[in-house]
């Protein structure tokens, strides 16, 4: 890991809108974070040659499983309206103290009529 994440954004706009002499050079074309092993790694290629593209199946019981549902299994639904958004809960990273970074319960979004969520 090439430090705290704030130094590397700054680091990159400092390069990129010519601010001056970067604070370190670059080492790579893209960083991405890998879930389950909760890692940063750094990577020279994007879209990664050697990714697997796997489809997904989000399940009538809530479950994502990469098999589709059957034709006797009862898709869910839900109706978008653009004018009651889905709120920001958690994750914040660039937004005002008035929301926490970071990981947090999502059980009240979660309740809403338009959110559909694995389990």
């Amino acid at each position: 890991m090439r430090g705290r994440v704030h130094d590397m954004q700054f680091d990159w706009f400092r390069r990129t809108l010519g601010g001056g002499e970067p604070l370190e050079p670059d080492t790579g074309n893209g960083l991405l974070f890998v879930m389950g092993i909760n890692q940063w790694r750094e990577e020279t290629e994007w879209p990664l040659s050697r990714a697997v593209d796997t489809d997904f199946h989000l399940r009538a019981d809530g479950r994502l499983t990469p098999e589709p549902p059957s034709t006797a299994e009862q898709p869910e639904e839900f109706t978008y309206d653009p004018m009651d958004p889905v709120p920001t809960h958690g994750g914040a990273i660039y937004m005002s103290d008035d929301f926490r970074p970071g990981p947090l319960d999502q059980t009240a979004v979660k309740a809403r009529e338009d959110v559909l969520a694995s389990r």
